[in-house]
């Protein structure tokens, strides 16, 4: 199983990844899982991709899984997404950044992403679970066509006029036009006029209890019947109110999840399942995960499964994850179960972020350069 890829130097991907070095990024799995795949920034990958050498990125599955491909900037995959292989996740970038796209399981995509337009990533899954979708784009004013029901979890309607949605997931500032109801979570449609929309993940069979109404985001409860909920970002134009305790999922207080901006943009915070976080989010000291943005921007930090973070995240050491940016920008972490990162992640290489997993799964970690994680996770 390869577990995840975590991409970092400067300098990006220059050329082709040989099977055997994977030195940019090899992710191919022909009988187990490919987790994740994340690369990113300016040089971004140069060639095309094949299924042998992964130049750029296909992730492919011959029967498991795929979790998740992160790619970003000027990087742009061509071929199509069929409902067998699951072979084409189409991301291009004509002029700003595309940041991350998550598809998974065996249905995976049905259509293709045309290369002009990026008009149509359908997200279904008829027999397991969908993770996460993450489309965006600057000029992607059509983006994602159709609607997203309860059973086939089709689409996400995301539009970007003038600024960049950097990931389907959650928002801050302006936010959702239209409503998520529990039979047919039709459109959601993330826009943001002044701000900025980050990402947003809703999905897993057994899906939203509630609804989510562009007044009042009440009602998102996260279920999870016999397996683990990835991950389900709130979302809103009153950013989420109250503080959550691991016991309750009100729809007054929306439980476990709160989300702060205090100078930056903290655009979302993902976290979820039975057992959850134990201790509370607070505006001053989150005990589980603090969201930091000194100087540029965190785009999301998705962490969940029963075991979650043992120890608390604070801004000067961070046992767990610390995600912090001095000078450039950090896109995403994401941790799961009972995983134990062993290494240390330093601003100027990148190179030992090794994702271990004792016990449990670690699904990925998304970091990008120029960026300077403090401590080790």
């Amino acid at each position: 199983m390869v577990t995840s890829v975590s991409m970092m130097p400067r300098a990006a991907l220059r050329g082709s990844v040989p099977d055997e070095t994977v030195t940019g990024v090899e992710g191919q799995d022909r009988g187990g899982m490919v987790t994740s795949l994340s690369m990113m920034y300016k040089a971004a990958l140069r060639d095309s991709v094949s299924a042998e050498t992964f130049t750029r990125v296909e992730v492919q599955d011959r029967g498991g899984m795929v979790t998740s491909v992160s790619t970003m900037h000027r990087t742009f995959l061509r071929g199509s997404a069929s409902a067998e292989t699951g072979t084409g996740v189409e991301i291009q970038d004509r002029g700003g950044m595309v940041t991350s796209v998550s598809m998974m399981h065996r249905s995976a995509l049905r259509g293709s992403v045309p290369v002009e337009t990026v008009t149509e990533v359908k997200v279904q899954d008829r027999g397991g679970m969908i993770t996460s979708v993450s489309v965006m784009h600057r000029a992607g004013l059509a983006a994602l066509r159709g609607s997203l029901s309860d059973e086939t979890a089709e689409v996400f309607a995301v539009q970007d006029r003038e600024v960049m949605v950097t990931s389907v997931s959650m928002m801050h500032r302006t936010a959702l036009r239209g409503s998520l109801k529990a039979e047919a979570v039709i459109e959601v449609e993330v826009m943001d006029r002044g701000g900025m929309v980050t990402p947003m993940s809703v999905i897993y069979r057994a899906a939203l209890r509630g609804s989510v109404s562009a007044e009042t985001a009440t009602g998102v409860a996260l279920q999870d019947r016999g397996g683990m909920v990835t991950s389900v970002s709130m979302m809103h134009k009153t950013p989420l109110r109250g503080s959550v305790s691991a016991e309750t999922e009100a729809a007054e207080t929306v439980t476990r999840i709160e989300i702060k901006d205090h100078g930056g943009i903290v655009t979302s915070v993902s976290m979820m399942h039975r057992t959850a976080l134990r201790g509370s989010l607070s505006a001053e000291g989150v005990t589980e995960v603090e969201v930091q943005d000194r100087a540029g921007m965190l785009s999301s930090v998705s962490m969940m499964h029963r075991a979650a973070l043992r120890s608390s995240v604070s801004a000067e050491a961070v046992t767990g994850v610390e995600v912090q940016d001095r000078v450039g920008m950090v896109t995403s972490v994401s941790m799961m179960h009972r995983a134990a990162l062993r290494g240390l992640v330093s601003a100027e290489s990148f190179t030992g972020v090794q994702v271990q997993d004792r016990g449990g799964m670690v699904t990925s970690v998304s970091m990008m350069p120029r960026t300077d994680l403090r401590g080790s996770v």
